[in-house]
């Protein structure tokens, strides 16, 4: 987008020189036209003038050969002479301005090449300055969404590696709850088994010695039995 600006930029001074440069040409081929014209109209005066004054001063008759074929040289002579005049003044006044115009016209023209010459150069480098500096900003940008990538990759295998070593904490803690509990409950389980086991051989060992009790007082009832059959007999 600046590269069109600055392009579109340079056009418009470039056109804008050209039309300056037609403009001042215009302007100076005006004040070129002036000076011709009242050149030539001084050169139609002086030669009516020094027509008028030939044909007052030229003889009634004679001339020789140049009077026969109508050419006096009396004439000759003084429209050369006012011809060599108007030049000198046409040269002082007239074309020694006319030359300072059109070399002051070409030194103004070649600056104004020079000029546009060194603008244009100026946009050759500010058109090149701009692409390279397009060129490092896209070079910068890759860049920067490289290492957005990568720092992204990086973070979220750190979360997953996190996660999974969260996941991994979780599951040992639960092995390790688990494991108290089943130790908590074996333990408990003992303590039943041996109230039980107790309570169970308590009651059998009552139970024995109740049977054993029983048999000896039966056994001692049957031996006294004869005694006291002896003593009702006597």
């Amino acid at each position: 987008m600046h590269n069109v600006s600055r392009r579109n930029s340079g056009r418009l001074t470039e056109d804008h020189g050209v039309r300056t440069m037609v403009t001042k040409n215009y302007q100076t081929l005006r004040c070129l036209c002036a000076p011709l014209w009242l050149a030539v109209c001084v050169m139609l005066m002086g030669f009516a003038a020094v027509n008028a004054f030939a044909a007052d001063e030229a003889p009634a008759e004679g001339g020789g050969i140049l009077a026969l074929i109508g050419i006096d040289p009396q004439t000759i002579i003084i429209q050369v002479i006012g011809f060599l005049v108007v030049l000198g003044v046409l040269w002082k006044f007239v074309f020694g301005k006319v030359g300072g115009l059109l070399e002051e016209r070409r030194n103004e023209i070649a600056q104004q090449s020079a000029q546009l010459q060194a603008d244009r150069e100026e946009l050759d480098r500010l058109t090149a300055e701009t692409r390279q500096r397009l060129s490092d900003i896209e070079t910068e940008a890759q860049a920067k969404i490289q290492a957005a990538v990568e720092q992204g990759n990086a973070e979220r295998q750190q979360i997953l590696v996190q996660a999974r070593q969260e996941a991994a904490d979780e599951v040992e803690r639960a092995r390790a709850e688990i494991q108290r509990e089943k130790d908590e409950a074996i333990s408990e389980l003992r303590g039943v088994v041996a109230e039980l086991a107790i309570d169970a051989a308590g009651k059998i060992i009552s139970a024995e010695l109740n049977a054993e009790r029983h048999q000896q007082i039966i056994d001692a009832s049957i031996r006294r039995l004869p005694e006291r059959d002896t003593n009702r007999r006597v």
